[in-house]
């Protein structure tokens, strides 16, 4: 696994030092992303019935599965987005998904 995560991660780091600019789109909390998936799921049955949905079961295995990097990652994103692009757009949202603030990341040139 350690492996793998450090194949992930210098791929990763290739494919951010070709970026121009960045959006962030930065959360007060990780875990809000169970709620809005469970909110989708809900839409989906609504809308298409039952068998399409995920149940809370595998939903919370699903999402669960991207929570590790979620963990590992945000901390450094939202803290230091300079490291990633050299423009950085940074919008706050709260639980409800409206935006709450922002703000905006750019790296002086080298001359």
């Amino acid at each position: 696994l350690e492996e793998v995560e450090r194949l992930y991660m210098q791929d990763l780091e290739d494919v951010v030092r070709r970026l121009d600019a960045m959006i962030v789109v930065q959360v007060g909390s990780a875990e809000w992303v169970y709620e809005w998936r469970a909110q989708a799921e809900r839409n989906l049955r609504k809308r298409e019935g039952a068998g399409r949905a995920m149940t809370e079961e595998q939903l919370r295995e699903f999402v669960s599965r991207f929570m590790p990097a979620y963990e590992a990652y945000l901390p450094q994103l939202y803290s230091a987005p300079g490291e990633l692009a050299p423009h950085v757009l940074t919008i706050e949202i709260d639980k409800q998904r409206a935006p709450q603030g922002g703000r905006a990341f750019h790296r002086a040139a080298n001359l």
